[in-house]
């Protein structure tokens, strides 16, 4: 159906079903617990087994028997939870990202992969089906939203997708993602997150690299270490062991890392960023022990795109599925390291090569327009609700080539035009910045993005209303604080559990300078820092060099682990 937004958008009401031949009704929950966790199972190994689902509430207990399902590499009678692409068609139903990664019942998620397709394709957290989703854009797409349903529990869980189509079956699945419960959203420094001292901590993310249900964290240190703190689980749950250092085959300095499933395996892979043009890509073969590949580090940097210039590795990395092939491409912001600044890179994953490793794609695929790009990071998301990852460069370059920019993707070609910003403000200047994230920030389902550290950190609210096509992304400031340059880096994410994204701000010096959190309600954010976070020894001054944030202890809400450059990473556990 086409909306008014002027674009095909999708949505299912609750209690329809569409195909019959899918297995689940709608809206639904699935009372054969036995059934449902091996249809769960069964996902986890590739392979469902059409029988485990004969029956469910809503389809009367009638057994439902599909005459044909077929599936690339199964047979009459399995369905395989993945398949290696086939040109995008429904049966490269994959999942490559769901941000954010947690969030309270009623709160909206974007999902990132291939093959989903308007009318067909259903979204279930764990045994309950999502009550909403929509799908923009022309079919098969890349991006659709779904409302998280109330799963009656809190804490981790899988997230399936099912779509038919001629009668067949296809489903992909996802761990990883945490149903939060309501808190104050009040935190406290942990005592037990055994972590050295002034350890210079440039870069840190989350993830289960072990595949022991509890998040670990990886982290880049001055000097050029790359480890991971495993997470102790059941055994102390918050706390972490001593760090184990991963391979750095290149020996160069490393200077951050990006974690995501790089091949598809349903195991967290890193990309360590080096001090020159060189990118290690390190695949976890699922029990945390990362492995390099001869052959497939990242190409040398295209010099038709460079103008001749040594182009240094990257400041900061964006992993998001740029080509909708339901793989993770690499957008490598080239920083300023030096005058004039280097031009970004855009790396598609080449999925197909043996061993997998990724093909620059920067004069192809990414326009250069401007130049030479002084850009800190860059912020994906599908900005214009079409379909396909869009990207945000961020900079601290006030106009000309290298200011921040807003880069609209048609089928994999980033484009950049001042154009694309139809009210950014009365003198159409772009803005600067150190940092930023998006999220769902407002009531409508246009991403936002905030922006933090050069003159005001600011929320740009998406207020777009494109009704003719052209492309055009409105994006409204407001500041969050007047004056003075605090943040450098923000996380989007609901700290309180009340369904709406907060903004967790990490800056450089004292108190609320150093850190800072706003909640949300419906739009208006209100600064809690003073009584929400500790003002105790690490906590009270510091340089952020990055923030991550997971259930660490599994209580259903969001810790914030804050790596410091010059002082102590510490962990805040959310009450």
């Amino acid at each position: 159906m086409d909306s008014a937004l002027g674009f095909p958008v999708y949505s299912f009401p609750m209690g329809t079903t569409k195909p019959e031949s899918l297995l689940v009704e709608r809206t639904t929950q699935v009372e054969s617990e036995s059934s449902m966790k091996g249809f769960v199972g069964s996902l986890s190994m590739g392979v469902l087994n059409l029988a485990l689902l004969a029956t469910s509430p809503g389809c009367g207990g009638d057994e439902i028997q599909p005459p044909d399902v077929r599936f690339p590499g199964g047979t009459d009678t399995e369905v395989t939870g993945a398949s290696e692409g086939n040109g995008g068609a429904v049966g490269a139903l994959r999942i490559s990202r769901i941000v954010p990664a947690a969030g309270a019942p009623g709160s909206r998620v974007m999902i990132f992969g291939s093959g989903f397709s308007p009318g067909d394709t259903r979204v279930f957290f764990g045994r309950i089906e999502a009550e909403e989703i929509s799908i923009f854009g022309q079919a098969p797409s890349s991006t659709l939203i779904a409302r998280v349903p109330d799963t009656g529990t809190s804490g981790p869980i899988d997230v399936t997708l099912v779509s038919a189509e001629d009668e067949a079956i296809f489903a992909e699945r996802k761990e990883g993602f945490t149903v939060l419960a309501p808190s104050g959203g009040s935190f406290r420094l942990s005592e037990s997150f055994e972590i050295l001292p002034q350890q210079n901590h440039f870069a840190c993310e989350f993830g289960d690299f072990n595949q022991d249900g509890y998040p670990d964290l990886v982290y880049v240190r001055d000097g050029g270490d790359v480890g991971i703190y495993p997470n102790r689980g059941e055994a102390q749950p918050g706390a972490f062991a001593q760090p184990v250092l991963l391979p750095n085959p290149s020996g160069l300095t490393n200077i951050t890392v990006n974690a995501g499933d790089l091949d598809m395996d349903g195991f967290i892979d890193l990309i360590v960023l080096k001090g020159e043009e060189s990118q290690d890509i390190l695949y976890n073969d699922g029990t945390g022990d990362f492995s390099f590949t001869e052959g497939a580090e990242f190409p040398k940097n295209d010099p038709q795109c460079t103008n001749g210039t040594p182009v240094q590795s990257g400041n900061r990395g964006t992993l998001a599925d740029f080509n909708g092939d339901g793989f993770l491409d690499f957008f490598q912001a080239q920083g300023t390291g030096a005058t004039g600044g280097f031009p970004n890179q855009l790396f598609f994953n080449d999925h197909q090569s043996s061993p997998r490793t990724f093909k620059n794609v920067s004069c192809a695929n990414m326009s250069n327009d401007y130049g030479r790009d002084l850009t800190n990071d860059g912020v994906a998301v599908d900005y214009d609700l079409d379909g396909d990852t869009d990207l945000f460069t961020i900079s601290t370059t006030e106009g000309g080539a290298a200011a921040s920019r807003l880069y609209l993707n048609t089928l994999g070609v980033l484009r950049s035009e001042s154009a694309f910003l139809g009210n950014f403000d009365a003198e159409g200047q772009m803005p600067t910045a150190l940092g930023g994230a998006w999220g769902f920030l407002d009531d409508n389902d246009y991403p936002d993005v905030v922006l933090v550290g050069s003159g005001e950190d600011q929320i740009f609210f998406n207020s777009t209303t494109d009704t003719d096509g052209d492309g055009v992304v409105n994006l409204a400031p407001v500041p969050l604080v007047d004056g003075g340059q605090l943040g450098r880096r923000v996380l989007a994410l609901d700290f309180d559990g009340d369904g709406d994204q907060d903004l967790f701000v990490g800056g450089q010096g004292e108190g609320t300078n150093f850190l800072k959190i706003y909640l949300n309600d419906g739009g208006t954010f209100t600064d809690r820092s003073e009584d929400l976070i500790p003002r105790e020894g690490p906590t009270a001054s510091g340089q952020a060099g990055g923030l991550a944030a997971a259930d660490v202890d599994r209580d259903g809400d969001l810790d914030i682990a804050v790596c410091t450059v010059g002082n102590s990473t510490f962990l805040l556990l959310n009450e």
